[in-house]
């Protein structure tokens, strides 16, 4: 766990990540999630919410909350979504600077 200039302590969340308190080095680059491709990735492979969930180790209520947008999940969530679909954490979660 590092915190935004690097020392052990505190987890960042992709919230807090792509709001710019961590990425962009404090330069006041804001990135903001405008939408993933969460629920395209689990039809293009067959899957029902509720067996992402088990394979990520969540609910089926956190899948589908992060298919509609209502949850940005944490960073480890994030890298484990984009790792279990083979891609990276960019092409699932779409994101654009303000």
């Amino acid at each position: 766990m590092l915190d935004r200039v690097g020392r052990p302590g505190h987890t960042w969340g992709v919230k807090q990540a792509l709001q710019g308190m961590w990425i962009g080095g404090g330069r006041g680059v804001e990135l903001v999630v405008t939408g993933n491709a969460v629920r395209r990735l689990r039809t293009e492979r067959g899957l029902s919410q509720g067996e992402l969930a088990a394979a990520l180790g969540v609910s089926r209520q956190t899948v589908n909350s992060i298919e509609t947008g209502r949850y940005t999940p944490s960073l480890p969530l994030s890298i484990a979504l984009a790792r279990y679909f083979g891609t990276a954490v960019e092409e699932v979660f779409h994101v654009e600077e303000r």
